[in-house]
């Protein structure tokens, strides 16, 4: 059977969709995790300005 270019264009599209919405999942979740440090009041790291210089 022959793949049309609009079938190829459409799982494009839907693989392209599918990358932007595991994105934007990933980004919700360190928002969630960057939240409740915050709730909790737990520092994010022991990182001192100017230690790496």
């Amino acid at each position: 059977m022959y793949a049309g270019r609009g079938d190829i264009n459409r799982r494009e599209a839907l693989r392209r969709g599918a990358q932007f919405t595991a994105l934007v999942v990933l980004a919700s979740c360190l928002n969630t995790a960057n939240r409740l440090n915050v709730i909790a009041r737990q520092p994010a790291g022991d990182h001192v300005a100017g230690q790496f210089r």
